[in-house]
């Protein structure tokens, strides 16, 4: 057990030397203790006296991390790796935050890092064992100095013995020489067999046009001894020959020279083409807001050098029409009209330019247009670039049911701005899983990608994970961190959204309102704005407004199921059954099948029809499409019809086809089991089967509902209130989360 701390102390020696070290002790032990303002203070203002202190970095870090505040407590460590790379500490930091954030790929490399700058590293070695890594750091810092030097050595070993050769060979020349010719001069240089007194000139012909065929004496320059031969005034003589040859050598000379003049210069422009090129081939691969405009501007310094730099003109129409559709960023519009314009001039069938041209059609309404251009894009043989686009342009023309083959493809790409829209793509369609697997792989890939985090925070939050709601609010608050010039203007509403569903979960309702007004101004009518505030009103009972909501989401993007699963259910419940057919049948004709639309399909049916009429088209839905999903709204029939020993069996046959289905679904199966026990008064088995259900998706809240009301059952009234607790926490805006809340308060 560590002493207590005398705090006093601590604060009273801070006190007396504000810029001395005295505030690592203190700040330690403010942290400690939970205290995390005054911790930050304290650790800010020694930091401010003493920036390069290493240690207070670390500090603050953990203090952000502390506050919950990740993205800041990496930047901050950051700060410190950047200052002095070699502190274990600070990488084995950045690696738990990186952990806590959800980046398990960058976890791993900063405990690596750690244990490369410590060896002896225990909390590094224990984090990788963990996660079932082994690493192989390779030689210790001492034993590759000693083999440098040891290279060092050899090396200057073979010097001098070069040198020593070198030496020797020009001794052994200067002895010849010495030998073979008369007292003071050497031996007259050859070339070819003929002595030549002036090296480096060519032999002319003889004066009867034969070649010199060797051996014949040359004692000065051939157009020197033409001059001294030949008559001043002859025509045709050797002084005339000479001004020919003088004046065609110049002309010569002053062609030659002009062509390596502009051949160094094309290899100039060449050179300053690559570095400017270079510049801007990272952040555009990189895909963040930021770094597409980057590229952008060093894409068009390229062609200012060279006008017609195909690459270079497509890339930068696809950099700045991207971050004018799917950023946001409508200051840049005239510059992508003119980037495009350009590219389709020296750059047509390059692949960005064809993308750019899809986005741009898509900006402008133009979704026949944008489809056609891409109609014989193969998912097999184009780019992915373009594949995304057409993508996007068939979700535009509620082509959804076409989008998978090109998904399949798209999803094993290594380019974060792909897999963000792949994560897009899927979260449309109700894919979850495969959103989620897309969107991880495009922040492992690019941690600053704007728009995958926003996405993923919405999909967690969409999807009620509560489970990884510290994700979501990492997520929203990285992006809302970078600020407005280095984010999308749609994602930056898209962040201060998801803060303010963060707040109204944690029940600070005055914080969500003022997040909810910025983010409803800056997306405008953006459905994503109606859905959450769909939630919101419907926790509150303000039904009418919650079917407005819904009915302008859908309206408005009708492309995405969950709005119309959240539309058709409120429907249902209102009672408002024509309205629940009409908009059944406009989402079935764009999700035909699709198993996320079912219940309330079902529910619809049994309203109108009965009970008997949704068995049999649940039965008749097996035959043609034998899904887990399925086999579960079946078994909720059953169980409406009393029918409980027949709803066990479907929903073990649910369970055993759901192995390799998504988590939501096996615990929606676990919960629907356990529901059935508990209603035949087994409570012994639902509350086995709803705690299996909790295992797997710990943030699904109909499986606390469910356990709650087995343990009350039981008599287990303290655990059936945590649980009630629980539910209604997961799930305050539902009736089922209303109904826990009132069941909780109860006991």
């Amino acid at each position: 057990m560590s002493e207590p701390v005398d705090l006093a102390a601590l604060e009273m020696a801070f006190a007396k030397e504000p810029a001395s070290d005295a505030f690592i002790p203190l700040s330690t032990a403010y942290l400690e203790q939970g205290r995390f303002m005054e911790a930050m203070v304290v650790c800010k203002k020694g930091i401010r006296s003493q920036p390069d202190n290493i240690q207070g970095r670390i500090l603050l870090a953990k203090v952000y991390a502390g506050q919950g505040k990740v993205p800041k407590a990496i930047d901050e460590i950051q700060k410190a790796i950047d200052q002095d790379q070699s502190v274990a500490e600070a990488h084995f930091v950045l690696g738990q935050l990186h952990e806590r954030a959800g980046r398990f790929e960058e976890s791993i490399e900063a405990f690596k890092a750690a244990l490369e700058q410590d060896r002896d590293f225990s909390a590094a070695k224990d984090a990788l064992a963990e996660k079932g890594v082994e690493v192989d750091l390779g030689p210790s810092p001492e034993e590759l100095e000693a083999q440098r030097q040891a290279e060092q050595a050899a090396a200057e070993a073979a010097r001098q013995q070069a040198a020593a050769e070198e030496a020797r060979q020009v001794q052994m020349a200067l002895s010849q020489s010495a030998a073979s010719g008369p007292a003071g001069a050497g031996p007259a240089p050859t070339m070819g067999g003929r002595t030549v007194s002036q090296p480096g000139f060519a032999i002319p012909p003889t004066t009867s046009g034969s070649m010199n065929p060797g051996g014949v004496e040359v004692s000065q320059p051939y157009f020197l001894s033409q001059m001294e031969t030949a008559a001043p005034g002859r025509s045709g003589g050797s002084l005339s020959r000479l001004g020919f040859t003088f004046g065609l050598g110049v002309l010569l000379l002053v062609i030659v020279g002009g062509l390596i003049f502009g051949l160094r210069a094309h290899k100039a422009s060449q050179e300053e083409i690559k570095v400017v090129w270079d510049e801007g081939k990272l952040p555009f691969a990189k895909g963040t807001t930021r770094g597409l405009e980057f590229s952008a501007e060093k894409y068009a310094a390229v062609l200012r050098i060279d006008e017609e730099h195909p690459e270079s003109a497509a890339r930068r129409a696809y950099a700045l029409t991207l971050l004018l559709y799917e950023r946001g960023r409508r200051d840049v519009d005239d510059k992508a009209k003119e980037a495009l314009a350009v590219a389709e001039k020296v750059a047509k069938k390059e692949g960005p330019t064809r993308a750019a041209q899809v986005y741009r059609k898509l900006y402008e309404g133009q979704i026949d247009e944008a489809i056609a251009d891409v109609a014989k894009v193969d998912a097999e043989t184009g780019s992915a670039r373009l594949l995304s686009a057409k993508v996007q342009a068939l979700i535009r023309g509620g082509k959804v049911g076409e989008i998978a083959p090109y998904l399949a493809v798209l999803e094993k790409a290594d380019n974060p701005t792909i897999l963000a829209q792949v994560g897009h793509a899927y979260r449309r369609i109700g894919e979850y899983d495969k959103a989620r697997a897309a969107l991880d792989g495009a922040l492992r890939l690019e941690a600053d990608h704007d728009p995958a985090r926003a996405e993923r925070a919405l999909l967690i939050l969409e999807t009620k994970d509560l489970a990884n709601l510290n994700v979501a609010y990492g997520d929203v608050s990285h992006l809302i961190d970078l600020g407005k010039t280095n984010v999308g203007t749609t994602q930056r509403g898209y962040a201060i959204l998801g803060r303010a569903e963060v707040e109204r979960l944690a029940n600070k309702e005055d914080e969500a309102s003022r997040d909810f007004e910025t983010a409803a101004k800056e997306l405008f009518k953006d459905p994503q704005v109606m859905y959450f505030n769909a939630r919101w009103l419907a926790q509150k009972g303000a039904d009418d407004k919650v079917l407005e909501a819904l009915d302008k989401a859908t309206n408005i993007d009708p492309y995405r199921v969950s709005l119309w699963e959240a539309y058709i259910e409120e429907l249902i419940d209102q009672k408002k059954y024509d309205d629940a057919d009409t908009a059944l049948q406009k989402a079935q004709a764009i999700f035909p099948d699709h198993v996320q639309l079912l219940h309330g399909e079902v529910q619809f049916i049994a309203k109108k029809k009965g009970l008997k009429a949704a068995e049999k088209h649940l039965r008749d839905r097996l035959a043609k499409d034998d899904q887990p999903e399925v086999h579960r709204e079946l078994a909720d029939v059953l169980y409406d019809k009393g029918e409980f020993d027949e709803a066990i069996k479907v929903l073990q046959d649910a369970a055993e086809k759901a192995k390799s289905a998504s988590k939501l679904t096996k615990a929606s199966i676990y919960t629907m089991t356990g529901k059935v026990h508990a209603r035949t008064k087994d409570y012994d088995a639902a509350i086995e089967v709803l705690k299996k259900s909790i295992e797997v998706s710990p943030s699904y809240a109909p499986a606390y509902y469910w356990l709650g009301y087995a343990l009350k059952s039981n008599d287990n009234d303290a655990a059936a209130k945590e649980a009630f607790n629980q539910a209604a926490k997961l799930d305050p805006s539902s009736r089922m989360g209303k109904r826990a809340r009132k069941f909780a308060d109860k006991i």
